[in-house]
């Protein structure tokens, strides 16, 4: 690991500090979530394709997705 200095906002020091007593996560360990969960968006894909593959099975010949499936996978295009 990298040892790197950061300045937050009070508020922003004050609502870690509340959530890390209440998850019993260090402050480190926040910023490194957060810091992980900005990137991958950042990438522009929550998980990598070869992770879901297999987990779902098609939909049976002939049936027509639901409306709200078909606006969804429109999104993805």
């Amino acid at each position: 690991m990298v040892r790197t200095q950061i300045q937050l906002e009070e508020a922003q020091y004050r609502q870690l500090r509340s959530l890390g007593n209440q998850t019993g996560k260090g402050l480190a360990e926040q910023v490194r979530e957060a810091v992980g969960l900005y990137l991958t968006r950042q990438r522009g894909r929550s998980e990598p394709l070869d992770s879901v593959l297999g987990k779902f099975r098609p939909a049976p010949e002939g049936r027509e997705p639901k409306p709200h499936d078909r606006d969804y996978a429109a999104t993805l295009r």
